[in-house]
């Protein structure tokens, strides 16, 4: 499934968005340094994505203000996967459908493996079961592609569409939609069900949930 990448950072062009939050902001000292944090944070979004393929978007989390942006081709005008930053709404979507609560525990052995891709997780290895806020906190590969086995593809894209994913934003005439469907054509996915039926559909979910 492709969605543009995470709609909610795809709100309003910088210059938007700067000027729309200090002149509403208050006068206290903390605003008088933000200039220099900007300054801080762009400097350090530079240097940590250099010169590899990508884009890197911080924003503030409560004004919802881009604070620095790296590439602004690829974080406004292409359709790309949002990658790691589907989780939270897998999650979301496995609580509304009754999946998981906010109890549930999974152990991660450390990699996922489907019948048609293989993940691995990045966070350190023997880590206690995880919840579902664990989860998200690690980013673990394991918890949501199997979440995503059980998880239609319709009740996630229920949970993304009012979010505006696949939407544009309307910030700039030449903004790119994205999209929302399941495996892309041809990468030759297949899942063994009963009777040996062959599917074509095989990891879609689990490839979807990550």
């Amino acid at each position: 499934m492709l969605s543009y990448a995470c709609a909610a950072i795809l709100l309003l062009s910088i210059p938007t968005y700067r000027s729309k939050w200090i002149a509403n902001s208050s006068t206290d000292n903390s605003n008088q340094n933000e200039p220099e944090v900007d300054a801080a944070l762009q400097q350090a979004a530079n240097a940590a994505l250099a010169r590899r393929d990508g884009t890197i978007i911080v924003m503030d989390a409560q004004t919802g203000r881009v604070r620095a942006l790296v590439n602004p081709e690829g974080a406004y005008a292409q359709a790309l996967m949002p990658g790691s930053a589907i989780k939270p709404f897998t999650a979301l979507a496995a609580l509304r459908a009754g999946l998981i609560d906010e109890n549930s525990r999974t152990v991660c052995p450390g990699r996922f493996t489907g019948l048609s891709f293989s993940l691995p997780c990045v966070h350190a290895d023997h880590l206690p079961p995880f919840s579902p806020s664990e989860a998200i906190a690690y980013s673990c590969n394991y918890y949501f592609a199997t979440l995503g086995q059980r998880l239609s593809r319709e009740k996630l894209i229920e949970t993304l569409r009012p979010f505006g994913f696949g939407q544009p934003t309307g910030f700039n005439a030449s903004e790119s939609a994205g999209t929302e469907r399941p495996c892309e054509v041809g990468n030759r996915a297949r899942i063994l069900a009963e009777a040996n039926h062959v599917s074509e559909q095989a990891d879609c979910n689990a490839r979807a949930a990550v």
